[in-house]
């Protein structure tokens, strides 16, 4: 198994086909082992499956320029959420290290789960669409009435887990306004892009 613990090294990716599986990360604290590759956006950000003291995670590795930054922003992000009472894969483990220029959040595996975007594309029916809608509009409802903005949103960064419960995806930025209610303009936008990705397709099934 190759290690990736090396700044440059992770830095230096430019695409999965880069990467040899599964890796190592060694870190201060932890061992992280990475076994699949579910986003990469390059000299920024790994999102990958794999194992965090023998059990099954989602790890999100920040690395590059800001990656301290971004990595601050992310966990307040996520304990906003947390506190908001929104349903969210759990937070089992956090780490800024600082002598290898890394930081990662590891999550909780939803065993099963899809995202919003899958379930859209699944429905057969007006009907079936409409509820996907519903679901996501009533995560979006409870998050700005917590005062929660989430950045990009669409369906894809939504997940569903048993028909039961929506979870909101660890790939995600959000911040909070201070208390204030967001702008009608911040609340339509958010919303459209929703409605866009279940109208869009509306038109493209049979």
């Amino acid at each position: 198994m190759s290690d990736m613990s090396s700044f440059s090294r992770l830095v230096s990716i430019k695409s999965g086909q880069d990467l040899e599986l599964p890796f190592d990360i060694n870190t201060q604290q932890s061992q992280l082992s990475c076994h699949e590759i579910l986003r990469l956006l390059p000299s920024k950000r790994l999102v990958c499956k794999g194992l965090y003291q023998e059990k099954i995670v989602v790890l999100k590795i920040f690395f590059g320029q800001s990656y301290k930054r971004r990595y601050q922003r992310e966990l307040d992000g996520v304990n906003l959420i947390k506190q908001a009472g929104i349903s969210t894969p759990q937070l089992i483990a956090s780490e800024l290290d600082v002598e290898n220029n890394l930081a990662y959040l590891v999550f909780e595996y939803i065993e099963q789960a899809v995202t919003l975007d899958d379930e859209i594309k699944q429905a057969q029916t007006a009907e079936q669409r409409l509820a996907v809608f519903k679901q996501a509009l009533l995560l979006i409802a409870q998050m700005h009435q917590a005062s929660i903005y989430q950045r990009d949103v669409h369906l894809d960064n939504f997940l569903c887990s048993q028909k039961k419960a929506v979870f909101n995806r660890w790939r995600s930025n959000r911040e909070k306004s201070n208390g204030t209610r967001f702008s009608r303009k911040i609340s339509d936008r958010q919303l459209g892009n929703v409605f866009y990705s279940v109208i869009s397709m509306g038109k493209a099934s049979p």
